[in-house]
């Protein structure tokens, strides 16, 4: 299990972890799931997937098999040459749909304060 775990990782990975994702355009969490698959041959255990990621989100541990597959992803990204789909990244849900429910939340919120200050506003 060791093997599979860097404990050194650098912030630099991590950055990579987000560029690669970006990239694919699909979440960071995805991204792990996708560089599983493609690692291991097989889908991940949901217990090790949040093993991995809480790793990465909160101790910045980049598990070799993602590090791996950002590398991969970036670098074929700088040659022009990347292919989402091929990837797989097809199979996940894209970065634009999540982006739009936040754009919806955020007006929501934005127009619910607005009417709270006109009520203070009114307020003797």
């Amino acid at each position: 299990m060791n093997l599979l775990y860097n404990n050194t990782a650098t912030p630099d990975d991590c950055r990579e972890v987000m560029d690669a994702a970006g990239a694919l355009g699909i979440r960071e969490i995805d991204f792990f799931r996708l560089a599983f698959r493609r690692w291991h041959g097989r889908k991940a255990e949901e217990k090790t997937l949040e093993r991995a990621f809480a790793g990465y989100m909160f101790r910045q541990t980049v598990p070799a098999w993602v590090r791996h597959f950002a590398r991969q992803v970036i670098n074929l990204q700088e040659r022009g040459e990347l292919d989402a789909k091929a990837l797989g990244a097809g199979d996940f849900r894209p970065l634009e749909a999540a982006a739009r429910h936040a754009k919806l939340s955020l007006s929501i919120f934005a127009v619910a304060m607005i009417a709270y200050s006109l009520l203070l506003a009114n307020v003797p």
